[in-house]
């Protein structure tokens, strides 16, 4: 009988401790490395950055629009670009580092 006690207290513990918001924070901020960000930050460049940075990876492909997205976690343009063969892509801009991304 207490061989199962000590078992369902340890399966407590060890489902209270792994909790999947926690996890999913904790795996977030490990997985950024030193930069920290937090909910609502303000974007630190501008949407005419972004786009410059976009058109410098992505030479041959025109901007047709950019937005900002900012609803939780960090802030990110989401560029609407055409390529020169006629294809429409999303491009992704970190607003806080300028990191650009598919």
């Amino acid at each position: 009988m207490r061989f199962l006690v000590v078992i369902i207290l340890l399966a407590y513990s060890l489902g209270v401790m792994a909790t999947p918001s926690a996890n999913l924070r904790s795996v977030w901020f490990t997985a950024q490395g030193s930069q920290s960000y937090l909910p609502n930050q303000q974007a630190k460049i501008t949407n005419r950055k972004a786009t410059s940075l976009v058109k410098q990876k992505y030479q041959a492909s025109k901007v047709l629009s950019i937005n900002l997205i900012e609803s939780q976690g960090p802030p990110v343009y989401r560029v609407k670009t055409l390529s020169s063969s006629g294809v429409v892509k999303y491009v992704f801009v970190d607003g806080t580092s300028g990191h650009v991304f598919d």
